[in-house]
């Protein structure tokens, strides 16, 4: 517990920065161009989603829920990374477009794994 509330405090610092930048990109961009991209809409989600279970976590309760909850979170924040490796981006993109067309999702992921797997 000792060492919680620092890293607590770390979290909120790092989801304020994380925030800033969603902010000054909407800004930037305007909202059509903005909203263009689907990385943009989950930096929205997750930004304050973020925020806001650190936030409980650090002033309020400590349930099991908000806890996974901000863990699930904090790990969605280092997917942003994701967007800068070529080739887990258009896994990502894949796995995003599946999901409109359930049908076809098994077949479009096992393609994508042998494309991978036999590169």
């Amino acid at each position: 517990m000792l060492i919680s509330t620092p890293l607590d405090d770390f979290f909120l610092a790092l989801t304020f920065i994380y925030i800033i930048d969603v902010i000054v990109r909407w800004y930037g961009l305007g909202w059509k161009s903005f909203r263009a991209n689907g990385w943009n809409i989950f930096d929205i989600v997750v930004a304050f989603g973020t925020f806001l279970t650190t936030f409980i976590v650090r002033f309020g309760a400590t349930s099991f829920v908000v806890q996974q909850l901000q863990k699930l979170f904090l790990v969605s924040i280092a997917f942003k990374l994701v967007q800068r490796t070529n080739s887990l981006n258009m896994l990502f993109k894949t796995a995003v477009y599946v999901t409109r067309a359930p049908s076809t999702h098994l077949q479009v992921l096992i393609m994508e794994f042998l494309g991978r797997v036999y590169q």
